[in-house]
């Protein structure tokens, strides 16, 4: 009887942190809830993250928000937009601001909730979050890339296990 009880703590705890680490590995990109644009493509993400494109289709000037680049939405974002090195992202947007192409770098914000609550109160802000941290409340919407959701088969934006 006790090796049961133990197997079965054993099973619920494991099937409980996997259940967690498949839920943090999408990282979701989201957007204000009035934001016009409902999907996008991968390349249209990187364009926006590499302030290649900086305007939404109505006019309203993108504003980056982003987690540290050690948190996993960073680290997704290295790999999988930016394809470079942590040490070379600040020099990578250094160059964006003294070259005159964007006019301030991306908002860095340490905590998942204010991510939340500054995308949902600016109008053109986009971020990347992951999936189990996005609140019901904010009013935000998350984006379709490449025609998939979070936790579909083929999402492009998952943190490599």
């Amino acid at each position: 009887m006790h090796n049961l009880r133990l197997y079965i703590v054993a099973f619920f705890t494991v099937l409980l942190v996997s259940c967690k680490t498949l839920m943090a590995a999408d990282i979701a990109i989201v957007v204000n809830v009035n934001n016009v644009v409902d999907k996008l493509s991968m390349g249209d993400v990187e364009k926006i993250f590499r302030a290649e494109k900086q305007f939404w289709k109505n006019g309203k000037k993108i504003r980056l928000i982003m987690r540290p680049m050690d948190s996993i939405e960073g680290k997704v974002l290295l790999e999988k937009i930016y394809n470079m090195p942590q040490e070379e992202f600040k020099l990578f947007w250094l160059e964006k601001v003294y070259g005159n192409i964007v006019t301030e770098p991306p908002t860095i914000i340490s905590s998942a909730s204010m991510v939340n609550i500054l995308v949902g109160q600016l109008q053109g802000a986009i971020a990347p979050i992951e999936v189990n941290k996005i609140s019901e409340w904010a009013k935000i919407k998350v984006m379709k890339v490449n025609g998939k959701m979070p936790g579909e088969s083929g999402y492009p934006l998952k943190a490599e296990k």
